[in-house]
């Protein structure tokens, strides 16, 4: 009794404290696997389907078919199987209805432009323009454009009418056209015709270009894809016969379909990156989502740094058990002796009951109300969103540890961390080129310092060495396995390994990241044609441009006019651009908007120029790749596929020969 009044007694102090705070407001959270199944599901034309309803979906789709199999076969780990491939077959629709809406989208915004140029040639203003593509644009497109115009003419507010357009149409082209509009809209100029003319005649060859590729490549990918089925309906006609279906219901069976499934998602995954064509992503991407995503991402940095820098990391007020020193004091203070009477006895141990519960009490009032969601927002809190394109912080700080992103491992992180640390210091020393490596980690993007890498090969390392060394544990325990010599040769194989992956690995990124750009560049730079046509100077045309785009270029961008802002001129800035990445197209683009500036040449017949080099330039590395990869997309097929066919295909009778064979 006496806990629980002190409980209550803590409750109400809590009350007072926080009943003059204003309640900070909270939008709703979304975790990246939503944000990815929404884009998804909007690229594929799906409306009305939330991404929890979709797995939903995809869930009860897997159970049910894993119910009709064990049914069917009584044989629990093929039902398994199949119920997690049915659960994945969702997904492979929306992503194949994903690319055909891509296809024909492709193929119909040549038609788009070219109407918008004709309204924009004709005089027609812009909201009347993307009305009447409404009326006389192509079948497939005129209800969002019809919607469109009802929205504006219903609100008058363009802006949020082109955002609700773009989260509607979903596609980067759509990104491009609007955001153009919005720019012409904005800043005026009379360059937006020859943008969009230009903009209709590379989709038309891009579209040739791709359609065919993707005419050579069907036979290949149609092939691939049905080898890849082969293995399932193999095991699938095998499940017909009893004595087969009970090989598989053994451990071994079940390994060996586990691991045919792996291999089958590895072919699946590869298959898939080979005969990818490089796409251009939503860098554009402006409207409700955006803005919804840039919010949640300022209110989860918010609450990020709410701590304080004087505090460790982690700490959080405790509250020590009171030992029976302190009860016996308490006791006395209270005047229960050994013959006191039993009513004097229980009064007190309610008293004392009633102080211990107000200490707890105060206790969870001062841990919730330091808690980071329930602090009191500082200062440099509610100016740090208005400051984010700010460059690096000072190099004295570079070193400074960061704090952990999971806190549930961060105690495991601090015991390990100095460890870590010290053998990648010494890795360091060892393999040296410390300046070579900081320039590869800034074309990578700079977001890992030197001192991490070198922690994340350890990590692989001992990853790639653990390997080996099961391998020799296998072999002390079980006899089985290869010679205690050979799995010495893979520990030390396995942390090379690691080692050498890692590298491969930022190659593969600074490479992916250099492709995104080139992707980027004739985007940015006809905005910044436009921007510049209509009057903008160079660094206004670079901050407008850069408050429009999301991708790597953009945030390059964002970088050199924070140098510019901090006392650099603005060519030293652009060159900071250049010394960054390793990319010729970006080079001569800074040396033409550092002529430009210093003679005061025209800029945008510069920059238009260098956009069409750049796209004839994809256009012959995109012919160039889709000739490679015919031929590559059947190497997993071959070495992968094809071997776990013939082990489903074999694996009941090699059972039924060893029980023979006993």
């Amino acid at each position: 009794m006496g806990i629980f009044l002190g409980l209550l007694c803590g409750l109400g102090l809590f009350l007072i404290i926080t009943s003059g705070r204003p309640r900070e407001s909270r939008g709703p959270t979304t975790m990246r696997w939503e944000h990815t199944t929404a884009e998804l599901l909007a690229q594929a034309g799906i409306r009305g389907l939330s991404p929890r309803q979709f797995v939903a979906i995809s869930a009860a789709l897997g159970l049910l078919v894993g119910l009709v199999v064990l049914a069917f076969t009584g044989t629990l780990s093929l039902a398994g199987a199949f119920a997690v491939f049915a659960s994945l077959l969702p997904r492979a629709l929306v992503v194949r209805r994903r690319h055909g809406r891509i296809h024909d989208l492709r193929e119909l915004w040549p038609d788009v432009v070219d109407n918008l140029a004709s309204a924009v040639r004709a005089g027609m203003s812009l909201p009347e323009g993307l009305a009447a593509v409404g009326v006389r644009g192509p079948v497939q497109l005129r209800p969002a454009f019809t919607r469109f115009g009802e929205d504006y003419s219903a609100t008058g507010s363009f802006s949020t009418c082109l955002d609700r357009l773009a989260d509607e149409l979903a596609d980067p082209v759509a990104d491009r056209i609007i955001e153009s509009l919005r720019m012409a809209r904005e800043v005026g100029g009379t360059d937006l015709g020859r943008l969009l003319r230009t903009l209709s005649t590379f989709l038309r060859e891009d579209a040739r270009t791709r359609a065919e590729l993707e005419t050579r490549q069907g036979w290949t990918v149609n092939a691939a894809r049905l080898a890849l089925a082969a293995p399932w309906i193999v095991l699938l006609l095998l499940a017909t016969r009893g004595q087969n279906v009970q090989a598989y219901d053994s451990p071994t069976g079940v390994l060996v379909l586990v691991v045919g499934g792996g291999v089958s998602a590895l072919a699946y995954l590869l298959m898939k990156r080979i005969g990818r064509l490089p796409e251009e992503g939503r860098v554009l991407r402006g409207g409700v989502a955006a803005a919804q995503a840039a919010a949640t991402a300022t209110a989860t940095a918010g609450r990020g740094s709410g701590s304080r820098p004087d505090d460790p990391a982690g700490a959080r007020p405790m509250i020590a058990a009171p030992d029976l020193d302190a009860l016996g004091g308490l006791r006395r203070a209270w005047g229960l002796r050994g013959g006191a009477r039993s009513g004097d006895a229980a009064m007190t141990m309610v008293a004392a009951g009633a102080l211990l519960g107000l200490l707890v009490g105060l206790g969870l009032v001062i841990v919730v109300y330091r808690s980071p969601r329930a602090r009191r927002i500082q200062l440099a809190d509610r100016i740090d969103p208005y400051l984010r394109d700010t460059p690096t912080p000072s190099r004295l700080l570079a070193d400074r540890p960061r704090a952990s992103t999971r806190p549930g491992f961060a105690a495991v992180e601090a015991l390990v961390r100095p460890l870590l640390s010290d053998v990648a210091g010494r890795l360091d020393r060892f393999l040296g080129g410390r300046v070579a490596l900081q320039r590869r980690l800034t074309q990578a993007g700079g977001r890992t310092s030197i001192e991490e890498f070198r922690v994340q090969q350890v990590i692989c390392a001992v990853s790639g060495a653990l390997v080996g060394a099961f391998l020799l544990a296998l072999r002390a325990l079980l006899g089985i396995g290869p010679p205690a010599l050979v799995s010495v040769a893979l520990v030390v194989a396995g942390a090379a390994g690691g080692v050498v992956g890692r590298e491969y690995w930022l190659t593969r990124s600074i490479t992916e990241r250099e492709d995104r750009m080139l992707l980027e560049f004739p985007t940015v730079a006809e905005l910044l044609a436009l921007a510049v046509t209509a009057g903008e100077s160079a660094i206004g045309a670079l901050e407008r441009v850069s408050r429009l785009t999301h991708g790597e270029l953009g945030r390059e961008l964002r970088l050199a006019l924070a140098d510019a802002r901090s006392g650099a001129t603005l060519v030293q800035a652009l060159e900071g651009i250049a010394a960054r990445t390793a990319l010729a197209p970006l080079t001569r683009f800074v040396d033409g908007m550092a002529v430009a500036i210093e003679r005061g040449t025209p800029l945008a017949d510069i920059l238009r120029a260098q956009a069409m080099d750049v796209r004839e330039a994809g256009k012959r590395q995109l012919l160039e790749a889709g000739g490679r990869k015919e031929i590559a997309m059947m190497i997993p097929v071959v070495f992968l596929v094809l071997p776990t066919t013939v082990i489903f295909a074999f694996y009941p009778a090699l059972v039924s020969f060893t029980v023979i064979a006993q």
